[in-house]
Order: C-alpha cells, then sequence, then structure tokens
C-alpha cells in the first residue's frame, strides 16, 4: 500500500462478493492510514478528485461521527455522505442525518 501523501492506483471492492459489482478501479493520494480498528483493521483514506473514499481491510459499518473523524474526515462539513453496507438503505439514511448535524437517534 502506498503511504500518506502517495499516489495510489489500485482496485477495491468486491473481494467478498462480486455479484452486482467488479471491483472499483480508484487513482488518486493517500490522505491517512489507520491501524488497529476492532472492526477493518486498517482504514485507509483516498482522495479521487473532489471526493474522499474509505477503503478498508474487512468490511465495517461506519455509523458514528468518530468513525470519520478519526481518519481525518469531517462529516459535517461534507455536502454528501454516502455508506455502503448492509442494510445499505439505512447505514445510508444515518449518515446523512449525521452529515446534516441531525441527532441520528432521533426520528
Amino acid at each position: 500500500m502506498a503511504g500518506v501523501g502517495k499516489q495510489v492506483d489500485a482496485y477495491a471492492g468486491a473481494k467478498v462478493d462480486a455479484r452486482h459489482a467488479p471491483p472499483v478501479h480508484i487513482v488518486g493520494t493517500v490522505q491517512s492510514i489507520v491501524y488497529g480498528d476492532k472492526d477493518a483493521e486498517v482504514e485507509a483514506v483516498v482522495k479521487v478528485g473532489s471526493m474522499h473514499i474509505i477503503v478498508t481491510q474487512k468490511r465495517k459499518p461506519y455509523h458514528k461521527e468518530i468513525d470519520f473523524t478519526r481518519l481525518g474526515l469531517n462529516p459535517r462539513k461534507a455536502d454528501i455522505v454516502v455508506v455502503n453496507w448492509l442494510p445499505g438503505a439505512r447505514a445510508i439514511c444515518h449518515a446523512c442525518r449525521l452529515a446534516a448535524g441531525a441527532n441520528p437517534r432521533r426520528r
């Protein structure tokens, strides 16, 4: 893996299940790398254009603001936050409320 500040040209995703889509080709700059998360093990943020893509070694749900901030990202300042995790619809809705500054526990 490339280090922080280095360019990366790699494929991500579809390691466990490629039924719905193949791996995604990512070309960008590594913004941060965090080791030791109990779910993801290794997390990296890759900047591709104006997007920040989180790539993990293992699957991890991103439900809490700290999941983003510990990687150097601020979801409250993002225009859009998209989370790809099962069950997808609930996770995406939760992340959008988080980014909008709403209390994700209120309904």
